[in-house]
């Protein structure tokens, strides 16, 4: 893979760098991440990514040997190196080196990896997702780390069967979102997206597309969503950092009449890289 990384301040290719094998984040999860786009060389939504990054590792207790600003210094280096103008950005941030499920977090010191690849302009192919219901419900506060277990082999057997991608409900048959996406429905003027409360994580580019829409003529509303309900709705999208928005065709046989985005939201990210 090309590109360039940055661990622990020292910036080289990928093919280059090495990561210690006893690295918490590779052996057990123990790690937070952020991933942005970047558009015309400017970090989308920044401030958002970060505020959410350094949440997550205030929760997960990792005691930082860099400050926010020095964070973003390092990013805009890699950058800056990379010549890019529109790519990939991850910021991984894990426990440290240590093997073993006990940990003193004031003894080990976290590793920090930023990695940038170049992304290329691909027409936006609309999806079909296979709703598949949790074992459980989880409503605590969600935070970004890197166990995406559940949804990676839901989602490879989902490809077998012909899908495009995944759609979680929990146990109570509420939906929440897909394999690394948040998800709207939209009916007329009206835009609706799973509440917070029925557990998923709350999206960097959910949360500036809901605040999009309430500046707009449409309506929003964070409501509990089951699967009876999607009948009702015209179209249905999918949000994240790096696709941004892409249309869905059906959800386990439910086909949406239309796949055009609302036109605020269509305009908001045209501006985005102006």
């Amino acid at each position: 893979m090309s590109g360039f990384i940055d661990v622990n301040g020292e910036v080289s290719t990928v093919s280059q760098a090495s990561l210690s094998p006893l690295d918490r984040g590779f052996l057990l999860g123990d790690a937070c991440f952020e991933v942005l786009k970047v558009k015309d060389q400017k970090f989308i939504f920044l401030e958002d990514h970060l505020d959410r990054l350094f949440s997550s590792l205030s929760e997960m207790g990792f005691l930082l040997w860099f400050s926010r600003s020095e964070l973003e210094k390092k990013m805009e280096n890699l950058l800056r190196v990379s010549g890019y103008s529109l790519a990939y950005f991850r910021i991984t941030v894990t426990g440290g080196s240590s093997l073993g499920f006990s940990v003193d977090r004031e003894t080990l010191k976290p590793n920090l990896y930023l990695f940038i690849k170049e992304l290329k302009e691909e027409p936006v192919k609309p999806l079909s997702l296979k709703l598949i219901r949790a074992s459980f419900t989880d409503r605590s506060q969600r935070i970004k780390t890197n166990n995406y277990g559940p949804s990676l082999k839901e989602l490879a057997l989902a490809k077998k069967e012909g899908f495009d991608e995944i759609l979680w409900m929990n146990d109570l048959g509420e939906i929440t979102e897909a394999s690394a996406s948040n998800v709207f429905f939209v009916k007329d003027k009206t835009a609706v997206t799973p509440s917070l409360d029925s557990g998923l994580l709350a999206g960097i580019t959910r949360k500036n597309i809901i605040s999009c829409l309430k500046k707009s003529e449409y309506k929003i509303f964070e409501k509990k969503i089951f699967e009876k309900d999607l009948k009702s709705f015209d179209s249905c999208f999918l949000t994240s950092s790096i696709k941004e928005i892409t249309p869905v065709t059906h959800i386990s046989g439910i086909s949406f009449q239309s796949v055009l985005l609302p036109s605020p939201i269509r305009k908001f990210f045209g501006l985005l890289s102006s």
